[in-house]
């Protein structure tokens, strides 16, 4: 659909650009609109340069637009310029689009690495967010679903900060409360894997399994669980989906990204030196250097290897030299 949108405005914006100043005002929102469908296409270079190219015209860029392009330099991995453009979003106050902006400011500010202000940005927006909502004739309150977002991300910027305790603490409490929540399930999945309990994680990804098997977020979290417990066949097959069904997306590029290495051969070179110490044992500016060189994977779960060392010091005696190979 994405495809068939773009390829309408690129034949319309041609044929009016013919029609001169008369239509300038068409081919700009025609331009506006495309870098939106280059978002959903996830196109993000192109809806970047579409961007910049229009401010260099000095076209007035809307919010509605500047939310896609600042999700599209943080895909980029320009964080600082997607957090300029989600507080421009935020400062023009527009409600349909401000809940999100909040969201994706938090994310910038986590990826430039201000992680004390990501935090106390997540923490307001998080208290200034009611649990319930009430609508005019509706008897009954709501669930906020922005709250839960925001909550979740909360939790999730703990994570990030490497206060796992705490972020074990908010989403087990989240988890209870909601135990049918699938994204709940698959954040806790990650604290667990940061924790380096896998085990756990398993678990909780089975149950997330049970109401959405083929949600990215739950395969993404399997997948990696699967390389922790060493579970070949199941990243191969877990990678393999995501990649063909997500191929854009960040987290299945990363999980088919560490299957990649893994099938890799892989060398390992370690080095030692020491100063001094007079121990009788190892002697004064000893030295020591070994490699191994493993091969790819063989039927998933072995690897040959073969290596050699030299290592060296100086003795009372005199100078020590031992050579290996394995």
């Amino acid at each position: 659909v994405a495809d068939r949108a773009i390829a309408r405005l690129d034949d319309l914006i041609e044929r009016w650009k013919a029609s001169g100043a008369e239509a300038r005002e068409d081919v700009h929102r025609a331009r506006l609109d495309r870098i939106n469908a280059y978002h959903a296409r996830v196109r993000m270079q192109d809806a970047v340069d579409e961007y910049e190219a229009l401010k260099a015209e000095g076209v007035v860029v809307p919010s509605y637009v500047l939310i896609d392009v600042a999700s599209a330099y943080l895909y980029l991995r320009h964080p600082e310029m997607a957090r300029d453009l989600y507080r421009e979003v935020i400062a023009a106050g527009d409600p349909d689009l401000v809940s999100d902006a909040e969201i994706g400011l938090f994310y910038a500010l986590n990826e430039a690495e201000q992680i004390d202000e990501a935090i106390a940005h997540i923490d307001g927006v998080n208290t200034a967010r009611p649990i319930w909502l009430y609508a005019a004739g509706q008897p009954e309150r709501l669930a906020n679903a922005a709250r839960l977002e925001s909550e979740t991300a909360a939790a999730s910027a703990r994570l990030f900060a490497d206060d796992l305790p705490e972020a074990e603490r908010r989403l087990s409490q989240m988890a209870t409360t909601a135990p049918g929540n699938v994204g709940i399930r698959t954040s806790r999945a990650s604290v667990w894997r940061s924790r380096a309990w896998p085990r756990r994680a398993e678990a909780d990804l089975k149950i997330a399994e049970t109401q959405a098997p083929r949600a990215l977020s739950v395969e993404v979290e399997q997948g990696l669980t699967a390389l922790d417990l060493s579970e070949w066949r199941q990243v191969e097959a877990l990678s393999d989906d995501i990649i063909t069904r997500f191929p854009e997306n960040l987290s299945a590029r990363r999980l088919a990204r560490l299957w990649d290495v893994h099938n890799k051969a892989e060398l390992r070179i370690e080095g030692e030196y020491g100063f001094g110490g007079g121990s009788p044992l190892t002697g004064n500016r000893d030295r020591g250097l070994q490699a191994v060189l493993y091969s790819p994977p063989i039927a998933y779960d072995w690897r040959v290897f073969a290596g050699a060392g030299h290592a060296g010091s100086r003795f009372p005696e005199g100078k020590g030299d031992h050579d290996w190979t394995f």
